[in-house]
């Protein structure tokens, strides 16, 4: 599989980490699970952490809630 560009990945959290330490410890968890699914490092994701309201994406059929 080829791409032209990146992936977005919003990771939705109740309350954002102040710590850039505590938003690492995020982004470590997120690629953990990507690489047990099978995603490789390399691949071309940009994540953005956000404390947005959850209702609107509780909307979506992509909402999962772990």
């Amino acid at each position: 599989m080829t791409t032209d560009s990146h992936i977005d990945v919003a990771v939705v959290v109740k309350e954002l980490p102040r710590s850039s330490i505590g938003r690492a410890e995020i982004l470590d968890k997120v690629w953990k699970i990507m690489e047990s699914r099978g995603v490789p490092w390399w691949y071309p994701f940009e994540i953005l952490i956000t404390h947005e309201d959850l209702k609107l994406l509780g909307k979506t059929k992509a909402y999962q809630s772990t």
